[in-house]
């Protein structure tokens, strides 16, 4: 784990602190999964536990934002064409599940 470059205060909720209980059973399936996020690193302490639950979160908050931002990208290089074929299929695609609900 890396050296802390300061320690913040992190309120915590009734339910926080329940989830928490869950994560610090050695042989609990949370503890597990946040092992197999972050490795082989010491999960021996109540602030260990929360750092690597905040960096899961924090990653997968960033590929979230990588995938919207890929997505807009992608979608700014769609030439007119492209956009009113997309446009087309979806219509057609609605007017066949109208179809289709209203046997």
């Amino acid at each position: 784990m890396a050296t802390a470059a300061r320690r913040a205060s992190l309120p915590l909720t009734e339910r926080d602190l329940a989830d928490l209980e869950k994560l610090r059973l050695q042989d609990s399936p949370w503890l597990r999964r946040v092992r197999e996020h972050v490795g082989d690193e010491s999960l021996n302490s109540e602030a260990a536990i929360l750092h690597a639950v905040w960096r899961i979160g924090f990653d997968r908050l960033t590929q979230e934002v990588l995938d919207e931002g890929y997505a807009a990208l992608a979608a700014s290089y769609q030439t007119e064409d492209e956009r009113a074929y997309q446009s087309a299929l979806r219509r057609r695609s609605r007017r066949h599940h109208a179809d289709r609900d209203a046997v």
